[in-house]
């Protein structure tokens, strides 16, 4: 009987050990399972477009590592990565949810940067056609010749200009495109408002 016992014993230590063990393991692939779902957000452009998600992601990846790296510092018999695994499960999410929010505000972001550009060259082409206009005025005052030709030499340099926004669009870089595509948008008001008081001046 004692022998029996002792095999009992011997058998439940060996259980409680195994079970020790395999509790006491890093989360290994499930960190590594994270860090591919982080690596896919960025490259979906979480930083630029979802960066609320994104710093989200990174917070409970960072907490996830501060406590895996705290329980290795312990006891084996005292190690628990419960905790660790939930602060991944979070960081998963997060950035899961990140790279959706990326790829639909991207999508919207090209679509503003498209729309911009758009407006930007039809108010080139209205303005293009308001100055050739202001040209054909029966009345011109001397020195008009010159004021044209800086009018129309800054309108060139508007349209110009305007190719680095479809050149900005073409490389994805959406929000640059459309700060640009606004600001250029600004300009060529400011002429066209120029070339309006220059037609009713000369009753044209």
């Amino acid at each position: 009987m004692s022998q029996v016992r002792k095999a009992v014993s011997a058998l439940a230590v060996l259980a409680v050990v195994g079970w020790i063990a395999g509790c006491a393991k890093p989360p290994v692939e499930q960190q590594n399972a994270v860090k591919a779902s982080m690596d896919a957000a960025q490259q979906a452009g979480a930083q630029e477009y979802a960066s609320d998600e994104w710093q989200s992601a990174q917070q409970a990846m960072s907490a996830a590592q501060a406590e895996i790296d705290a329980q290795a510092g312990k006891m084996a018999l005292r190690r628990s990565y419960s905790k660790a695994k939930e602060l991944l499960k979070q960081a998963d999410d997060a950035a899961s949810q990140a790279a959706t929010a990326a790829a639909t505000n991207k999508a919207k972001a090209k679509d503003d940067a498209q729309s911009a550009l758009a407006n930007l060259n039809q108010s080139i082409e209205t303005l293009k056609s308001n100055l050739s206009a202001l040209e054909d005025c029966p009345h011109k005052p001397k020195g008009f010749q010159q004021d044209y030709q800086q009018l129309d030499g800054k309108l060139d340099g508007l349209n110009t200009e305007a190719g680095t926004v479809q050149a900005a669009i073409d490389g994805e870089s959406y929000k640059d495109a459309l700060t640009k595509a606004q600001s250029l948008q600004a300009e060529v008001d400011a002429l066209g408002t120029d070339v309006q008081n220059a037609k009713t001046k000369l009753g044209c």
